[in-house]
């Protein structure tokens, strides 16, 4: 089993290689205490579940982010909230102007009636307190795999928020859902998952059935900034990682990838911004991705791509629910 999942992480760096990310996101590492992701062209920031018993041979849990190296030669990336266990909070400064910075959040909720004692109540407070600690103004986004199920619930209040529809194609909702649109008004955050929208899908796809418990959320404000949401199934990774014919289909995850793009206006060299990073192969658009429901031999959920636009650097991330976002640097 070890050397089938070394075999199977090795297919997705390659992927995610071919895709020029630059910042990935992931759920369910199943990294014990003090152990790293490590990849020759990503610097890892994780999360690990500390609290497994002493000889357990594999951890449970844990969330992380991938980032690439070049990334951090123009930002002072470092991780600003770990104190929850399932909720990580990277923070990324312009190295150029201190001024500048956004943050990402990668998070993982256990299912309701899991053998792991979680307070859904506390976990929401929680992160509601970490946004609230966010300096005001500054863009952030929360991604992750919350086992939150919430049907055609309204995530603004109707006559006060004036944000679009959002497509709903999963139209049940278990009691953790209900708990996490109270969340999501309270923070005045919005469901991506159906706005802005090139293709949605479910986001949990297995013999089980279909469901939607991956998400990426963001400011009401802001929504502006975020496009192109779409979801991918995860056989279309296998078929990207190049392991059709080669992997056993009962290893594939049963998540989807989450994808969209992220403008963040963070200057050029020009205005004393961060400058652009040109790199090779710049004819293929890169992607960024939240692996934060992808089972762990995926290992990521969130992987991102810089491609240079006008006057601004575009870093896209990818979620193990599919969430592609670009953002302009």
């Amino acid at each position: 089993m070890l050397i089938q999942n070394q075999i199977t992480i090795t297919y997705v760096c390659r992927a995610i290689d071919n895709s020029n990310l630059d910042v990935i996101g992931i759920a369910e590492t199943h990294l014990i205490r003090g152990k790293t992701l490590e990849t020759d062209n990503y610097m890892w920031f994780g999360h690990n579940r500390q609290d497994i018993h002493v000889r357990a041979k594999s951890g449970s849990g844990g969330v992380g982010l991938l980032i690439r190296r070049d990334l951090v030669d123009y930002y002072e990336v470092c991780v600003v909230e770990n104190s929850t266990e399932g909720i990580l909070w990277v923070k990324f400064q312009s190295k150029v102007d201190c001024s500048k910075m956004y943050y990402v959040c990668v998070c993982y909720l256990p299912p309701e009636g899991t053998s792991r004692n979680v307070n859904v109540h506390d976990f929401y407070d929680n992160l509601l307190s970490d946004i609230y600690s966010i300096p005001h103004n500054n863009l952030f986004f929360i991604c992750g795999d919350f086992n939150s199920r919430c049907s055609n619930m309204e995530d603004f209040i109707r006559g006060i928020d004036v944000i679009p529809e959002r497509n709903v194609i999963d139209f049940y909702n278990n009691s953790y859902g209900d708990i996490f649109i109270d969340f999501l008004t309270n923070a005045n955050l919005c469901i991506l998952n159906g706005r802005n929208c090139i293709r949605n899908d479910f986001t949990f796809v297995s013999t089980r059935g279909l469901s939607v418990v991956d998400y990426c959320l963001v400011p009401y404000e802001r929504l502006v900034d975020f496009s192109d949401f779409s979801v991918t199934r995860a056989s279309a990774l296998v078929e990207l990682a190049g392991c059709v014919g080669t992997m056993d289909i009962r290893t594939i995850p049963d998540h989807s990838l989450l994808f969209w793009n992220m403008s963040v206006n963070m200057g050029d060299d020009s205005s004393g911004g961060v400058p652009l990073i040109d790199r090779t192969r710049t004819d293929q658009a890169r992607k960024s991705y939240d692996t934060t429901s992808i089972p762990r031999w995926v290992y990521g959920r969130c992987r991102g791509v810089l491609y240079i636009g006008a006057g601004y650097q575009q870093i896209r991330t990818f979620c193990t629910v599919a969430i592609r976002c670009k953002h302009h640097v």
